[in-house]
């Protein structure tokens, strides 16, 4: 069954290995994961790419995170003009979209054991069921290492890697 996949920032964190935010067990299965799904579609929210920059912007050797940076730019500009390694997810239509995400952030007590960014990936991953899943029946993950956050996926991951 074709499936669409949504990165959180902590994937994100696996796959380029950035220290302090991975676990050296990680990355491998998760790459090996990404190639055993080569039909699927990928999706990374803008918002998580912005935590990620965040997170590099905190390591400590300066060569280490030049490196990852660099990797970023790359697959960002790919994913730009070929949608490959992934797609990237707009940030929330400002009117449309965020005073309602805000609302439901600061209303919502499970949303209050996540920031921002997580509420958004749950909207856009819903978002990305409502577009995919009657016309074409794709089922959605969101591909995360946080139990809460994935918790909210659209459709239970049979085997999923936490």
């Amino acid at each position: 069954m074709p499936t669409v996949l949504v990165l959180d920032t902590s994937y994100l964190c696996e796959l380029y290995r950035v220290p302090g935010f991975h676990r050296s067990e990680l990355p491998a299965q998760i790459e090996e994961r990404i190639r055993m799904r080569g039909e699927d579609r990928f999706y990374v929210p803008l918002g998580c790419l912005y935590e990620l920059c965040d997170h590099i912007g905190d390591v400590a050797d300066g060569g280490r995170r030049h490196e990852i940076a660099g990797q970023i730019v790359s697959d960002v500009e790919t994913s730009l003009e070929d949608g490959l390694p992934w797609l990237i997810i707009p940030a929330a239509d400002v009117e449309a979209e965020l005073p309602g995400l805000l609302r439901r952030f600061s209303e919502d007590p499970a949303h209050l054991e996540m920031g921002l960014t997580d509420s958004t990936v749950i909207s856009k991953a819903n978002r990305l069921r409502e577009k995919y899943s009657t016309s074409l029946g794709y089922r959605v993950h969101i591909w995360t290492t946080d139990r809460t956050l994935k918790a909210y996926e659209p459709d239970r991951e049979p085997d999923p890697l936490l």
